[in-house]
């Protein structure tokens, strides 16, 4: 899932599925957004800027109307974010930026507009543009601690500064806005908790808002991203878009709350061999048994009216069910999509940023790489049985023997290639990956009973290998074709139901 903080395990549904997690883009902590009204100028007090990105902030809800959140897989562990925000940014006089090109220029006046909070790192691949296609500068990072100090320092209040030290509280916010995020976090805590930095007193936290003290706890993990618009644009609806990568990681092991001595040791046994999940467990999610539970941090939500979640569903998968976080009291329609293939989307509306993510469920569908293993296994059993069961084959294949080897060398060549995976996700790629490893088993099969025709292996070792290859090969057909059976009588029983009023689909 996206999250705001380093990733961190989560407890799967056992072996029903595993939980994928990604991280790039933050949801931040700022408490109760409401769905305030932007001041006018002149309710804002002498220090222009900070009161006026404060409101801007604290109201983005009532500027910032949809927000579009699309997610596409690309190679690798990279997906490539995009987001598109419906917006009339604010035209406040302290929001106004003007930028000197030279001694004798005209200054270029732009507005500053809060875009959204993204976690404190690196961005890579970004790129963001106005209604017009033209690309959007961003503030850079001193400019960016010198307005969000003075942003928080409005935020604090004059109450509680007043009882304390604001050159000190200035360091303070100087070390939550721009200092590493352990550290950050350290003296965040310490001024939301105790008013103090390095000990010495800079407020009374008693005299600080809620919304504040979030603000504060929010910005020593994230930060907003603030680009500059035409001054000529402020005021008008439009919409803003960007886009960046994303790394991912799965997260296949469910946590345990106190894991004894000897099940630490095969964990740690278990991370050194590269293992994540059993056999059985992965064996099931390929055959399409189980689904891949999926999950997501939307990016934001409560900054705008409402929020929508788009993913471009990968090839090779089949999405079952696409839902957004649900929230007690909250009937917004469209929040679940069950979209197969292509383009799956869900919308929902948060006054606050739900704790949990958009949860996806993904398959394997029989068509594809399951229907190619089912007809792999099924010809390389054929072509096994065949040479034992009919009349004086295995004779023929003796006195043939480099006829026949090259016979058998040429279907694993072909089934090699079947197995052979594109340009395509790691998620992707795990759940294909027992698949591939049948297919490439009976190439390797098909390769030892031709050795075992050049080598003229001994009869007994011989039939051993291949009614043993024959019975493997069929029992794995037979099985992938009984779990697309069973899709399919699962899939009319719930048509079945929701057509009876007894039931809603997956």
């Amino acid at each position: 899932m996206i999250s705001s903080t380093a990733t961190e395990a989560h407890a799967g549904g056992g072996d029903m599925g595993l939980n994928w997690r990604t991280r790039c883009i933050a949801k931040p902590s700022t408490g109760d957004l409401v769905d305030a009204a932007v001041p006018s100028s002149t309710d804002l007090g002498a220090n222009e800027s900070a009161a006026s990105l404060a409101a801007v902030l604290f109201s983005q809800r009532s500027w910032q109307l949809r927000k579009v959140e699309t997610r596409l897989f690309q190679e690798g562990s990279y997906s490539l974010t995009r987001v598109s925000i419906d917006c009339v940014p604010q035209a406040l006089p302290g929001l106004r930026y003007e930028l000197n090109t030279s001694a004798s220029a005209v200054a270029h006046s732009s507005v500053l507009v809060p875009i959204t909070y993204m976690q404190k790192g690196a961005l890579r691949g970004f790129d963001m543009r106005d209604s017009n296609g033209n690309s959007m500068p961003v503030i850079g990072r001193a400019e960016y601690r010198q307005l969000m100090v003075d942003t928080l320092v409005y935020e604090v209040g004059p109450a509680a500064v007043e009882r304390g030290d604001e050159a000190t509280l200035r360091r303070a916010l100087a070390d939550v806005v721009d200092a590493d995020r352990e550290q950050a976090e350290r003296v965040a805590e310490d001024l939301v908790v105790d008013g103090t930095y390095r000990d010495v007193q800079c407020i009374d936290p008693n005299d600080v808002s809620s919304y504040a003290a979030n603000l504060i706890l929010a910005l020593a993990d994230l930060y907003v991203l603030i680009a500059l618009l035409p001054e000529t644009q402020a005021g008008q609806r439009q919409v803003i878009k960007y886009e960046h990568h994303s790394t991912e990681e799965l997260d296949t092991r469910p946590e345990r709350s106190s894991p004894s001595a000897l099940a630490r040791k095969l964990v740690a046994l278990r991370d050194r061999l590269g293992i994540t999940k059993g056999p059985i467990s992965r064996f099931r999610l390929a055959a399409g048994l189980d689904p891949l539970e999926v999950e997501f941090d939307l990016s934001h939500p409560a900054g705008a009216t409402s929020h929508h979640f788009e993913m471009v569903i990968p090839a090779g998968l089949r999405c079952e069910r696409l839902a957004m976080p649900v929230v007690a009291g909250q009937g917004d329609r469209n929040t679940v999509d069950t979209t197969p293939t292509g383009v799956a989307h869900a919308a929902a509306a948060y006054n606050e940023n739900p704790d949990q993510g958009v949860q996806v469920q993904f398959r394997v569908p029989f068509e594809g790489l399951r229907l190619h293993t089912t007809l792999v296994c099924l010809l390389t059993a054929a072509i096994l049985l065949l040479g034992l069961l009919l009349p004086g084959a295995q004779s023929a294949l003796l006195r043939a023997s480099d006829g026949a080897a090259a016979l058998l060398l040429a279907v694993p060549a072909v089934v090699v290639a079947l197995a052979v995976g594109g340009k395509e996700h790691v998620m992707v790629a795990r759940m294909l990956r027992p698949l591939r490893v049948v297919v490439i088993g009976c190439a390797l099969l098909l390769l030892a009973s031709a050795g075992s025709i050049v080598g003229v292996l001994h009869d007994g070792w011989r039939h051993t290998l291949w009614w043993g290859g024959a019975g493997t090969s069929l029992v794995v057909a037979v099985i992938l074709a009984w779990t697309a059976l069973l899709s399919v009588v699962t899939r009319l029983r719930k048509t079945d139901a929701t057509s009876n009023g007894t039931g809603a689909p997956a």
